[in-house]
Formats: structure tokens, sequence, C-alpha cells
């Protein structure tokens, strides 16, 4: 119920209360105060503690009309309960609080602040308004016990009570429709941002390995042409061409499937070979790779997590180790867990290691499919990656 609707309501019932009462007296003035006082206190939303004194009053004002009433029973005024439970459940109300420091700042005029009245209508408020309205019959018994109806005051009790319970049932489930509708909000949220991640991952893992590749064989072409090797260079070159061409084909498989592929054996076994032919200033860089097990027992996420961590793995071994051999070995078991493990002889490397965007993101692979990720020094010289991850659901 919107703000205006609310109180243009509220007015008219307080308004067909008076003219019903047709009192010309001093009681039409006692009235028409209660009305206003009850038509201001219901229209702003005091700050703080202040809110909840303020609702007792609007319990206290109707009740009070009641009790200045000449009849026995102003039908308009017994509405005004009803009316009071529906603007608590759905009315609007000014937030008093923000229309003072509008006010405060100097502000030509004023702008109306309404907003929605979300708190909740507790059972506790709903006693109030049925103990509001037995008021109403207590006055009744007080002046005409003869004219009081036990079986008539039942029901509009009932009635009254009966509507505000379900109000407020009402207001639960609109609470947990709100609440559901945020949490989906969340979600997708973060299921786009996971994307953004995962998209930020393949492009890093693919295109980091194949630039460093390509860029060491473009820098072993510039030494082999000082050297006076021109048939060597050329050689590098051509690696370096197939090399962009196969870092294309990777930047189009992300950006047009955003899916995991399948990696055969032949893929794993590719990243050695393109590892065997890349040559380091004191030689060529030999990586021999072991696979042990049937790789079609892996989930298509874990066959994906595995190529990448030796991707990566290799990455690193040939742009920061200087490594002269790499040793990895993937082993998959019948349940379908697999263990790989990748280590190469580079110089000794000094604790802690602080891991980079490549590390990070395989850690991050890892851990989604409840895996381990350990990496380090090894002792003597050395750095050893080892990744396990548990059966995963096909």
């Amino acid at each position: 119920m919107g703000f205006w609707i609310s109180r243009v309501l509220l007015g008219v019932i307080l308004t067909a209360g008076l003219i019903f009462e047709g009192a010309s007296d001093g009681r039409l003035s006692i009235l028409l105060a209660l009305s206003l006082l009850l038509l201001v206190l219901n229209a702003i939303r005091l700050p703080g503690k202040l809110m909840n004194p303020a609702e007792f009053s609007e319990i206290l004002l109707a009740a009070g009309l009641e009790a200045v009433s000449q009849y026995a029973v102003n039908p308009f005024f017994s509405l005004v309960y009803v009316a009071l439970i529906f603007e608590r459940a759905y009315g609007a109300r000014i937030p008093v609080s923000r229309f003072q420091r509008d006010v405060g700042r100097g502000a030509v005029g004023f702008r109306w602040h309404a907003e929605e009245n979300r708190q909740e209508l507790s059972f506790f408020w709903i006693f109030l308004l049925v103990a509001g309205a037995a008021v109403k019959y207590g006055e009744i018994l007080r002046r005409d016990p003869a004219y009081f109806d036990l079986g008539g005051a039942v029901q509009y009790l009932g009635l009254l009570a009966a509507v505000a319970v379900a109000l407020r049932f009402a207001q639960g489930y609109r609470k947990e429709r709100d609440e559901l509708a945020r949490l989906s909000k969340e979600i997708e949220v973060l299921s786009a941002i996971n994307e953004q991640k995962r998209i930020s991952r393949e492009l890093h893992d693919a295109l980091g390995h194949a630039l460093t590749a390509q860029i060491m064989r473009l820098e072993m072409a510039d030494h082999f042409l000082d050297a006076g090797k021109p048939g060597e260079a050329a050689e590098q070159v051509t690696s370096a061409k197939a090399e962009g061409r196969s870092m294309l084909r990777s930047v189009q498989e992300i950006v047009t499937t955003l899916r995991d592929p399948v990696w055969v054996r032949s893929d794993f076994e590719a990243l050695a070979e393109r590892g065997d032919t890349v040559a380091l200033p004191n030689g060529k860089q030999t990586v021999r790779l072991d696979i042990v097990g049937d790789l079609s027992l892996l989930s298509p996420r874990a066959n994906h997590v595995l190529y990448r961590a030796l991707q990566e793995s290799l990455t690193n071994a040939r742009r920061h180790s200087n490594a002269e051999h790499v040793v990895a070995a993937l082993t998959v078991e019948e349940g379908g867990g697999a263990e790989l493990l990748v280590e190469n002889d580079g110089p000794l490397v000094q604790a802690p290691v602080f891991p980079g965007n490549g590390l990070r993101g395989m850690q991050e692979r890892v851990l989604s499919l409840g895996g381990t990720l350990n990496f380090g020094p090894v002792p003597g010289g050395g750095f050893r990656i080892e990744v396990s991850l548990p059966p995963q659901p096909q």
C-alpha cells in the first residue's frame, strides 16, 4: 500500500467517523485532535527507539476515539484498527531523520522521502491491536450493559486477530521470498565472478605456456644468428611460428567454447615433447613424462585440471629453473583419483617460495575438486610440484 493511498484511506475513515458522530460541542474538538494526531503519527517513521512508543500511542489514540465517541458503536472508528494493521504490514512512512537532515542543510523546500515500512508485524503488536479493540467493548459495557453482545464481540475480535495473523504470515512469506531473491542474485554474481576467474586462469595457462616457449625460441634464434648459425636460427623461428599458431588455436578454443576440453594421452605427451625442443643457454632441456593408468577414468574437470597443472609446471621449469632435466609422472587410479608429480634439477631454491599467478591458479583449480597441491624446493637443488585429486563424479 503506497504512502498516499494509505494516508488518504485512513483520512477518509477518520473523516467519515467524525461526520457520523455529528458532534458540535467540545467533543468534536477532542475527536478532531485525536484524529489529526493519529494521522500524523501514523505517517512518520521515527528514528531508533522512538518507533515502538509511537506505535503504542497509535493504539491508545484509536481507543481514545472509541471512548470519546457519543455512540456505543461507531463503525468507522472500528475500521481504524483494521487500517492500522494493513498500514503496519504494507504501508509507507516519511523517515523523519532524513527529512531533518535535509532541512538542517538549508535546503529550499523539501522532498517527500516516503519509504516502504518493512518492519515485521510482530505478534505482540497484534495483541496490542486486539487489546485496543477490546477497550471499545469495555466502553460499550460501561455505557449500556444491555447492549453488549458477547457473541458479536468475540466474532469481531476473532476476525481482527485472524486478519492480523494472516498478514503476519504473509509478511513472513514476503520476507522469505525477498531473501531467496537476494540469495539468487548473490549466486548469480558469484557464478559470474567464478567464470571470470576460470577464463583468466585459462588465458594465463594457455598463453603463458605458449608465449614462454615462443620467446625462448626467438631469443635462441638471435643467439644462433650472432653465432653465425643461420640454419639453427631458422629452425627456432619455424618452431616459434608453430607455437604462435598453437597459441591462436588455444585462444579461439577458450573464447568460442569456454568449456573444459577432454585431453587425451597424446595431448599430455605433446607438452613434454615441446619441452624437449626448447633450447637453453647451456643446452636443451629434456622432459620425461610417464603416464600410468587409463585417462578415460578421469572426470572431465579432473582431466582438465591435471593438464593445466602439467602445463604450468613445465612452463615454470622453462621460465624460472634453468633446469636441464624435468621428470613428470601422472598416475590414474582405478577409482578415478590421480597423482601428478613434476620435478626438475634446477639450482637450489631458497625457501619460502611465494606463488605467482600460475601456481595460485593451479591451487584454485585443485582445491575446487577437493584435492591437494604441494610445491617447494628439493634438498640439494631443484623444485617439485605434487598434485593429488580424489575420485570425481563423471
